[in-house]
């Protein structure tokens, strides 16, 4: 899969925010990325997130679902592109950390030790997919900020920012790991090595 550097982002409990050395305070959100394909415009928004693939519970995140788990806010966020050129930036972005929803689905691992295979691709309205590894999610300060978002600049991400988006704050390049109408979270586990 060739990278995008053109892709541009449009985009109950306490808020989180995240500082300049990726550390919570409180709370994150993700911004969705403008999408140029000649593909109907209804085609390229998200009102749900399903995560499926290795999870004991295929679960739907709808958007009231996404607002009852606890919420994270970046502050202020450039989106950077391959070039190092800023495509956007955000006064804040509102949503929840992607381990979040894993957490509510719960992953379904045969052995005790596969989380070290596990990884999770998630998907946006426009086939674009970024992947996570477990270990950036849950042992990095990656998954700090590897947010679903739904809001920027204390608004929802409209039509034209597909409605629900991801984005990986702690990326140096925001913008290639970031999801505009986000469709899709599957969890896989990788081969096991031969013996």
């Amino acid at each position: 899969m060739s990278l995008d550097p053109m892709r541009v982002p449009t985009g109950a409990s306490p808020d989180t925010r995240l500082t300049a050395t990726g550390a919570p305070p409180a709370s994150v959100s993700p911004v969705a990325v403008a999408h140029t394909d000649p593909i109907a415009p209804d085609a390229l928004v998200s009102r749900e997130v399903v995560v499926s693939g290795c999870v004991k519970r295929r679960y739907s995140f709808d958007l009231c679902a996404l607002m009852r788990l606890p919420t994270q806010l970046t502050g202020p966020l450039d989106i950077v592109c391959l070039s190092g050129r800023t495509v956007r930036g955000a006064s804040e972005y509102k949503g929840v950390r992607l381990s979040a929803l894993l957490d509510v689905a719960q992953l379904r691992l045969p052995h005790a030790r596969d989380f070290t295979r596990a990884f999770i691709l998630a998907q946006g309205a426009d086939g674009y997919t970024v992947m996570f590894s477990w270990h950036e999610l849950y042992n990095t300060p990656v998954g700090i900020g590897a947010l679903v978002v739904y809001e920027r600049d204390g608004r929802p991400l409209d039509d034209d920012e597909g409605g629900i988006g991801l984005i990986s704050t702690g990326d140096f390049r925001v913008a290639l790991r970031q999801v505009r109408a986000l469709k899709r979270l599957s969890v896989h586990l990788a081969e096991p090595p031969l013996r």
